[in-house]
């Protein structure tokens, strides 16, 4: 999505370099980055870096791009695409004159933060080393918007760089390091009119935005053991892979991305899962009405580029035959989602007539959650408590069993079956848990990697320190 203010790259780029070169590079130093021209900071100026925009200009490749919709002029509609060029300078002048090393010293870290930092998004960002504790470079609006920043250093010859500081009769050069950052688009003004469709010949017609999902994510987290600095952790998952939880909370939420997400009197999302499918009485397409499953734990945020989720364990939906509402276990697995819109409620001929539109179907997958351990050193054996969303040992007749692959050190472990002590190698799902036999001794030290994986969606990563 755009940039709302053409300010926010400058903002993000002196944001990077206060917190590498304050948190990593030199801790302490604590320079102050502004985005005021070189020659406008003054003859008393200490410490300090400048990051000046100096020119703007239309990237090709979005140049005369149409918009959506049908507003006159439908170039309003498109986003400005711009590549944006910086010059970067370093100061530490007083009234006694100016410092050269100290000013080189600045420059170097401001040339190897961008180095080292060639790319931003929403996932970047710099981790104190002293704390292990991660600080995002985009922040506040500008996160969530799935904007990319390149940084570009550009290699200007020493005679060009001379060309550039000289005026009149004035002759000198400062040093300095030219940038290009790209590609930069600007939000543009949002659709007012769009095409019209047919929907009843003869009796009326209506225009509609056409609702589409372009993905799903999450941020998946995990705890790092502490062999490997501890901490929690959290990664951008596409498409989206929420856990399971009860009650549901953080881990359960995720995102619907797309557009026009947000119009129509009502709307609501709807699911399939080939489980549902395989019901006593099938439920080929659920629709989650927020209003029947606030008590699972459901909730909707529907804007226009996105719908934030939070998945329960159960669903409540009201069968097509208009039946009483009918309610269902939600388990592990891949799921399609897709929008439903509903933008008409009319009375013709007497009787009531919704008109309503679906989007296109874009996938999440619905992890397990491992809660802890347990380990048993006496029979080897190690147990997985897992949130409890569900029961793991669904069996036949009463449900279809899950599908559960247990993979512990890159070794897989056998489903036991049958009645009788596990042997080593081998699991059993429990109410809430898995029970393994250990192919290591349990006692011994070491640090264990667990892959669990039901209905084909991995749980999050998960260690097993021993003993």
């Amino acid at each position: 999505m755009p940039w709302a203010d053409l300010s926010e790259v400058t903002v993000a780029l002196r944001h990077l370099l206060e917190l590498n070169i304050n948190l990593v590079l030199s801790p302490g130093l604590n320079p102050t980055v502004v985005g005021t021209p070189p020659d406008q900071l003054g003859n008393n100026v200490i410490n300090t870096i400048s990051v000046y925009l100096h020119h703007v200009k239309e990237t090709a490749c979005t140049q005369n791009l149409s918009g959506p919709g049908s507003d006159r002029p439908n170039i309003a509609t498109a986003p400005l695409g711009l590549d944006l060029f910086y010059v970067v300078t370093a100061h530490q002048r007083a009234a006694a004159g100016f410092d050269a090393v100290i000013e080189q010293r600045l420059m170097g870290y401001t040339l190897k933060t961008f180095h080292d930092y060639p790319v931003l998004t929403d996932s970047t960002v710099i981790v104190d080393p002293a704390t292990n504790l991660p600080s995002n470079v985009f922040v506040g609006g500008q996160r969530g918007r799935d904007n990319r920043l390149n940084i570009e250093l550009r290699k200007l010859e020493p005679d060009q760089a001379l060309a550039i500081w000289t005026t009149g009769e004035r002759q000198f050069a400062r040093l300095a390091a030219y940038y290009q950052i790209g590609l930069v688009q600007l939000e543009p003004e949002r659709a007012r009119r769009f095409p019209g469709l047919v929907l009843s010949v003869g009796a009326f017609a209506t225009p509609l935005g056409g609702v589409t999902l372009t993905g799903s994510r999450n941020q998946v987290t995990f705890d790092l053991p502490a062999i490997a600095g501890g901490g929690v952790q959290s990664i951008r998952v596409e498409p989206a892979r929420p856990a399971l939880t009860a009650p549901a909370g953080p881990n359960s939420t995720f995102t619907l991305m797309g557009e026009n997400l947000a119009g129509g009197l009502r709307r609501r999302v709807v699911l399939r899962n080939a489980r549902w499918a395989r019901l006593a009485t099938p439920a080929e397409r659920v629709p989650v009405d927020p209003a029947l499953n606030a008590v699972h734990g459901w909730t909707f945020d529907f804007r226009a580029d996105r719908i934030d989720v939070r998945a329960g364990n159960q669903v409540t939906y009201q069968p097509a035959d208009g039946g009483p509402p009918v309610t269902i276990d939600v388990f592990p697995g891949t799921y399609m989602a897709y929008v439903e819109t509903i933008t008409h409620e009319r009375v013709v001929a007497g009787q009531p007539r919704v008109i309503s539109t679906n989007s296109n179907e874009t996938p999440i997958a619905l992890a397990a959650r491992i809660l802890n351990h347990v380990i048993t050193a006496a029979s080897n054996t190690i147990r997985l408590n897992f949130s409890p969303a569900f029961d793991m040992n669904i069996s036949p007749p009463a449900g279809e069993r899950l599908d559960i692959q247990v993979t512990v050190d890159g070794q897989a472990y056998r489903r036991r079956l049958a009645a009788g002590a596990l042997q080593p190698g081998e699991f059993r799902p429990l109410a809430g848990a898995i029970r393994l036999h250990a192919l290591f001794p349990v006692a011994n030290p070491g640090l264990h990697t667990v892959r669990v994986m039901v209905e084909g969606v991995d749980a999050q990563p998960y260690w097993i320190p021993t003993p």
